[in-house]
């Protein structure tokens, strides 16, 4: 989109500069003046030839003088930047072009008083040659606007129009080429091709740069340029249309484009946004404007209007050219739209690139947060499980001492015996309650040992065996090739005991159980997968919590799993837990083959969400 100036280039914001104020009083002045003297041409017919001569006069004057104050207004205020320069440029290119028009009118008005009229002539000439500041001012308005290969494709569409302008201008007026002849025929043609084709120039540089549609500014010009470029076509040769009256009707154009063309450079820049449906339409009629010249230029070669052996040869090199300046074009547009394309790619992988690295940032965070937030608590129930089972352990020694004293004096017959067993019992289950708050709180060094792992395994199934198979519970052993391990077997042989037992208490209806181990690059797996009752994810989540239990069972501490879990990590291993409600639950314990010097605990719990492992 188009960028607008700044305040400063367009003579500040609240009010309006003088230089404005100044142009609009010269163009009202003037325009009036202009539409009497207009009005004094067609009713006055014996003289209307004097009132044509003063309403171009004045209307050119009119029209030079607006954007001559503009620029004086503006002189002093408007800032040093590129685009200041570019706007002082760009009036100075619409005064100059003005200028010629003017003395053009000036020589034309000599020539009519001294009846030394011929075609061509210096007005003539003169006329034609406002496409060298006209074509100067396009190049600044578009310098830096747009990308280079759609400033070129401007310049190329330019090139299109002026072929099919040509081209058409041929046909039309072939009869009066026919008359004047040869280079006199071209020379006349000259003026309505350049103003047509500005006119077409600038209306593909205002739509390429989305330029607002205003009453100020460049539409006005072109509109200007384009009444001046239609009125040359009737007035140039007139022996091509016999219409008599309306080649008189179209002397107003010339006055009311020069002060169209005046309105609009002397309000340049132009104020206001583009509309959002504008915005749109413009690059859609941008690269329309081309193909549609460059179609109609194609139609000249068919048999259609006036045909003659003068003008075919032209037509066709018009043909020729505009074939060549529209692959080009088009060429030069499919570039910009794969390097766009292919800027977009590089963008978007650059940005792919970059969400993964900060999607992996924000999840390592998250990790070390969750590690920072769980040693935390891990230590602070430490410190509690320590002091209560400190506490707890001295009041729970004379509890057992008394009760086990009783017990020795009682009968068993005694009606309170049955009641002093249950205390017992009681402080039985305290203590150990209490023995494995101790472990957890104090965890000791693993005393390393050269293991079977599999018959480690085995042994410690057979401690349970029987009540597994109470249970209804069916066990599956199977055992891959492994080495020996470093381990501490009491350590592991709790881990396998405590899991073991949550696998039987979640099959109270039997099913089976699958022991595995196996060997995955420098690590001992063992898998335990139950039938059981499983979990949802939030208690799968909180499963390797302190004092965790999901089941209401009595003498349940919630301490199994977290102990399980410290005695692994001293190892250097990880345990990973997946489970499903009705499914059941899958945990897998990694050790390391040759046990580290230093045990790491990152990322030793992982609980799965979905399928079990």
């Amino acid at each position: 989109m188009m960028q607008l100036p700044e305040q400063i280039e367009t003579g500040g914001a609240p009010g309006e500069p003088p230089s404005s104020t100044i142009s609009r009083r010269v163009l009202l002045a003037g325009g009036t003046a202009t539409a009497i003297l207009i009005g004094l041409a067609l009713v006055d017919a014996p003289r209307s030839g004097i009132w044509q001569n003063l309403h171009w006069n004045v209307s050119a004057i009119t029209a030079f003088l607006a954007v001559v104050a503009s620029i004086a207004g503006r002189a002093g205020r408007i800032g040093r930047t590129d685009r200041a320069r570019r706007t002082r440029l760009l009036q100075v290119s619409a005064a100059v072009a003005i200028g010629m028009w003017m003395l053009a009118n000036v020589f034309w008005s000599l020539q009519v008083a001294t009846n030394s009229r011929v075609i061509p002539s210096l007005p003539d000439l003169l006329a034609a040659a406002v496409l060298l500041p006209g074509a100067i001012g396009l190049v600044t308005y578009l310098r830096g606007r747009l990308s280079r290969a759609i400033e070129v494709a401007v310049y190329l569409d330019a090139g299109v129009v002026a072929s099919a302008v040509f081209a058409y201008l041929m046909i039309g007026l072939a009869p009066g080429t026919e008359q004047l002849g040869g280079r006199v025929a071209f020379l006349a043609l000259a003026a309505p091709l350049a103003y047509l084709t500005m006119a077409g120039a600038g209306l593909v540089a205002l739509l390429a740069t989305e330029h607002p549609i205003s009453a100020r500014g460049g539409f006005p010009i072109v509109a200007g340029i384009g009444l001046i470029g239609i009125a040359w076509v009737t007035w140039v040769l007139p022996a091509s249309i016999e219409l008599g009256q309306p080649m008189a009707l179209a002397s107003p154009l010339f006055s009311i484009g020069i002060l169209l063309v005046g309105l609009g450079a002397s309000t340049w820049p132009e104020q206001g946004e583009p509309s959002p449906r504008y915005q749109r339409m413009a690059p859609f009629l941008f690269r329309l404007i081309g193909p549609l010249a460059a179609g109609l230029t194609f139609l000249t070669i068919l048999p259609i209007g006036i045909r003659s052996q003068a003008i075919e040869s032209p037509l066709r090199w018009a043909v020729v050219l505009t074939g060549v300046l529209i692959l080009i074009r088009q060429a030069l547009l499919l570039r910009e739209r794969i390097g766009v394309i292919v800027e977009l790619q590089a963008a978007r992988r650059e940005n792919e690139r970059l969400v993964a690295a900060l999607r992996s940032e924000l999840e390592e965070r998250a990790r070390v947060h969750d590690q920072l937030m769980k040693a935390s608590r891990m230590a602070a129930i430490g410190e509690l499980a320590a002091g209560v089972a400190h506490e707890v352990n001295n009041p729970l020694t004379a509890v057992l001492g008394y009760s086990e004293l009783l017990l020795e004096d009682m009968a068993p017959d005694d009606p309170r015996y049955d009641d002093i067993e249950r205390i017992r019992e009681g402080a039985m289950r305290a203590r150990m309650i209490v023995e494995a708050l101790r472990d957890f709180a104090r965890p000791t060094s693993p005393e390393m040992v050269t293991t079977d792992l599999p018959k480690l395994i085995g042994r410690t199934l057979d401690f349970i065996r029987h009540q597994l198979e109470r249970a209804g519970v069916i066990i599956v052993e199977s055992h891959g090739e492994l080495p020996l391990i470093e381990l501490d077997p009491h350590a592991i042989q709790q881990v396998l005991l405590n899991i073991l037992t949550n696998a039987m208490q979640a099959m109270s209806k039997g099913g089976t159980l699958r022991v595995e181990t196996s060997r995955a690059g420098s690590d001992a797996v063992v898998t335990i997968v139950d039938q059981g009752v499983g979990m949802d994810d939030t208690v799968a989540a909180q499963a390797f919590l302190p004092f965790f239990s999901a089941r209401q069972r009595p003498g349940s501490s919630g301490l199994g799993l977290p102990a399980s879990l410290g005695l692994v990590e001293s190892h250097g291993g990880t345990i990973r837990l997946a489970s499903q409600v009705g499914v059941g639950t899958t945990v897998e314990i990694r050790l390391p083959i040759s046990h580290p010097t230093s045990a790491s605990t990152t990322d030793a719990v992982a609980v799965d969400r979905g399928e079990p492992a």
